[in-house]
């Protein structure tokens, strides 16, 4: 199995959610609790909200289920429970442009995974409040990551464009990638450092492929896969 499996987006894709019907065992349920209550204590920003787990994809469709975040956190950091629990986020990355720069940035040492590492700006989990019925809005959800992660407002949004998904089968991730494009440069001007990322920079095609070269290992494995590829076939 290739390390990354990815498809190609048409306008017609979407992500639906079912109904959650998976059931844990007592005795992983007591592990995961115990994983999680130990890591609210040292890490007092976490919170058990919910995260959208992959089930299966098909005709430009994505099925998948919301579930506790304290069953990911427990099967990211304890390798037996993820291969008990096969759980497999799906998250969202958006490719943000204006003025011809792409907006990165590293993340910060207060999120759960790859902290440190440099990614695209906006990424991050779908979120419940994204539904519409079944449906997640996933315009609505880029939005919403883009001001929460930059402070980038939905007014300076030109048009946001699902191209792609890309499955990790190593670290068990699926992401959908996006075209964002945004207005002139003020949108570029109000960017801001958040809880999310500790640096954020706007970098053209040139500067970009210099500080992916200088700095490959500290990209997120995705981001890094999509980077390689691009320059690969630039």
């Amino acid at each position: 199995m290739a390390v990354f499996d990815e498809s190609p987006l048409t306008d017609d894709f979407k992500v639906i959610a079912q109904q959650s019907d998976r059931v844990f065992s007592q005795e992983v349920t007591a592990e995961v609790n115990r994983i999680w209550d130990e890591a609210v204590e040292n890490y007092t920003y976490l919170f058990n909200g919910q995260f959208f787990s992959y089930e299966y994809y098909e005709q430009q469709t994505l099925y998948g289920q919301f579930l506790e975040y304290k069953y990911f956190y427990a099967s990211a950091v304890d390798r037996e429970l993820r291969t008990e629990l096969q759980l497999v986020p799906v998250g969202v990355t958006g490719l943000t442009k204006c003025e011809g720069k792409t907006l990165i940035g590293r993340r910060s040492d207060t999120v759960t995974l790859f902290r440190g590492l440099f990614e695209f700006v906006p990424a991050g989990s779908l979120d419940p409040q994204a539904l519409v019925c079944r449906e997640v809005d996933l315009h609505l959800q880029y939005r919403q990551e883009l001001e929460e992660e930059a402070g980038i407002s939905v007014e300076y949004i030109e048009a946001i464009t699902p191209f792609l998904l890309v499955r990790d089968n190593k670290e068990g991730l699926v992401e959908i990638f996006a075209h964002i494009q945004l207005q002139e440069r003020v949108a570029r001007l109000t960017a801001k450092e958040s809880k999310e990322y500790s640096e954020l920079l706007w970098l053209d095609d040139d500067s970009l492929h210099e500080h992916f070269q200088a700095h490959r290992k500290e990209y997120v494995p995705i981001t890094r896969y999509f980077l390689g590829n691009s320059q690969d076939d630039s």
